[in-house]
């Protein structure tokens, strides 16, 4: 008789009191807050080196600002005539893109470490940035690389084997090209907050749910013991049908823009990786020709364009296997997040959620390093690119070098650089001391031959074509 007096003075509406604040504001173990703080500095850290990287230029020089302090070029085929090309800085938009999301998760770390250190239920403290957040903070990041693939792909467009039958370059005209980033772009950002306003939503639903219900059993809870023979407050069975509800909805709905993450992430991750691809095999076939440039003239003559290119290959190379790891790291998450949103109860599911979200910063911090490495070694004088002789046939050389290296390598022709009117992707003359120049105008193309004293060499200079830099 005195256990089943016990259990009768037992109060019934505690258990239901601590699940409500379990899914409202639950509590964090200290490993999981400690490796919160982690990825905050590591973030912090992030935040510093893309300021660095930024920075850096404007004190090279004026050069130096001119090749790397502009986030988008407009590059015309005829000087001012027709649609250009809006051509994204690879090297400076991925940094500048990396920055603001890395802000955004700076500042949701803070807010979940704030949040989840202890616990107690207060009205909109459920962490309905949760998901403003997850919606948000790799929006940045996804377009900083979905910009950097949009440039490679422009540098593939170079005919260097002289084939043009090519569809690549038909197809992918201004307006195709223009209209392409573009419209990814406002996919992305409109879908994305559609989905973050239906997250939002759905979530302080669910909050609002839990408080009122909160509220009735703690009710319910001082009734009973202050009399258990009273009957509970009316309407708490039916707050507690709509909290299932509402947490069903919230799981639909983080289903939904979870799935539409995963549709956008892999739609990235095959188009950068095809134009990567693209790409390492155009740079091959260049360097090849590396062997028949050293062979057709002197040494003293050889290009250093070509040194610039097997290292651009091989960061290229590095760099895209980072960029990819962190792709396939956000798919990993969105689809932890769409596997454990039927759990909304479940103080694991909002751990995962915190800590899982910062992984693609792991990737992304040594490839925004390895990305705008010519920041970092470039030299304020670049009086060796200045002799560039190539042959007839290389004619698509320079444009393809100057689009992927970031600079204009076609004006680098034994004259002083004057960045203020470069002649981008088309060639400067020659005016070398050691050499002659004589010019053979014709109505469709004009050659440049150069005499010297250890043969002659040709030289095709291409239709000139300027650019404008935002």
């Amino acid at each position: 008789m005195s256990s089943v007096s016990s259990l009768s003075r037992i109060n019934p509406f505690k258990f239901e009191l601590e699940l409500i604040e379990g899914m409202v504001n639950p509590r964090f173990p200290s490993w999981a807050l400690a490796i919160l703080i982690l990825f905050a500095t590591m973030r912090g850290m992030l935040i510093l080196v893309c300021i660095a990287i930024m920075v850096i230029p404007l004190g090279k020089g004026h050069a130096s600002r001119k090749k790397h302090w502009f986030l988008f070029r407009r590059i015309y085929k005829q000087p001012g005539r027709g649609i250009p090309y809006v051509i994204p800085n690879r090297s400076m938009i991925i940094v500048v893109c990396e920055l603001c999301s890395s802000c955004l998760y700076l500042v949701a770390a803070c807010e979940n470490y704030k949040t989840y250190r202890r616990s107690g239920i207060k009205e909109g403290s459920s962490g309905w940035f949760l998901t403003l957040w997850y919606g948000l903070t790799w929006i940045p990041s996804y377009l900083g690389i979905m910009m950097a693939a949009f440039s490679l792909c422009y540098a593939c467009l170079c005919d260097v084997n002289g084939n043009r039958k090519s569809k690549i370059p038909q197809l992918l005209t201004p307006i195709v090209y223009n209209s392409a980033w573009t419209l990814w772009t406002i996919i992305t950002i409109s879908s994305m907050a559609f989905w973050t306003f239906r997250t939002t939503r759905a979530l302080s639903e669910l909050e609002a749910a839990c408080i009122h219900t909160f509220k009735l059993l703690q009710r319910g809870a001082d009734a009973w013991d202050a009399d258990p023979s009273q009957m509970p407050p009316r309407g708490i069975s039916n707050s507690q049908l709509y909290i299932i509800r509402a947490a069903q909805k919230s799981a639909s709905v983080i289903d939904g823009w979870a799935i539409t993450w995963v549709v956008l992430a892999v739609s990235l991750a095959v188009f950068y990786l095809f134009t990567v691809q693209l790409l390492i095999r155009l740079l091959k076939q260049v360097l090849r020709k590396r062997a028949i440039d050293s062979m057709a003239v002197d040494v003293k003559w050889s290009s250093p364009i070509w040194q610039e290119l097997e290292q651009e290959f091989r960061f290229l190379f590095k760099s895209s296997i980072l960029v990819t790891l962190s792709i396939i790291s956000q798919i990993s998450e969105l689809a932890y997040q769409t596997h454990s949103s039927k759990n909304l109860t479940d103080v694991n599911w909002r751990i995962g959620s915190a800590l899982i979200t910062q992984l693609p910063g792991i990737f992304m911090t040594p490839a925004i390093l390895v990305q705008s490495w010519r920041i970092f070694t470039e030299r304020s004088e670049e009086f060796n690119f200045r002799k560039v002789p190539l042959t007839f046939d290389d004619k698509k050389i320079p444009e393809m070098t100057s689009q992927l290296l970031g600079w204009d390598t076609t004006v680098c022709w034994g004259k002083e650089i004057d960045l203020d009117a470069v002649n981008f992707p088309g060639l400067y003359e020659i005016q070398s001391t050691f050499s002659k120049e004589t010019e053979d105008v014709d109505q469709k193309d004009k050659r440049v031959n150069l005499k010297t004293p250890a043969g002659d060499i040709s030289v095709m200079r291409s239709i000139t074509v300027t650019h404008e830099e935002i």
